[in-house]
């Protein structure tokens, strides 16, 4: 079924690092505005609740189900920094845990095989435990 315009739709999340949150968009269900002619073999499609913002359609309606099941009812919107600040709060906490995961790795490997780490390799163990655990009680 080919989605036409007023119809929802769920978008994704989307941030742009380089822009600051500028375009930044938090994903959630929008109302179809624009249903673009194919430009690179594929149509897009632009939203309401997103001015400036088009997507490759396909590519949205793929991830239809999974969008819903993550977003529910909530509206998508844009940038408005304040919006976006708890969910880059979420963002940097799950990097954290990465890096946090990474470290606890390599401190397993020293206590395996203590001969694969220098001193120094040790110590930078320690100061990057130290770092993550503070950038996340700073982030609670």
């Amino acid at each position: 079924m080919q989605p036409k315009i007023g119809d929802m739709l769920y978008v994704p999340s989307d941030t742009f690092p380089l822009d600051q949150g500028e375009h930044d968009v938090i994903g959630g269900i929008a109302t179809i505005e624009k249903l673009d002619e194919e430009r690179f073999g594929e149509p897009f499609v632009s939203f309401v609740e997103l001015p400036d913002h088009q997507y490759n359609l396909r590519i949205i309606l793929e991830g239809q189900e999974s969008l819903k099941k993550k977003f529910g009812k909530k509206k998508a919107k844009t940038n408005a920094p304040a919006n976006m600040a708890e969910e880059r709060r979420g963002l940097a906490k799950d990097y954290l845990m990465d890096a946090s995961l990474a470290v606890e790795d390599m401190a397993s490997i020293n206590r395996l095989c203590p001969d694969v780490f220098n001193e120094g390799d040790r110590q930078s163990i320690k100061v990057m435990k130290l770092a993550i655990q503070r950038l996340m009680e700073k982030l609670r």
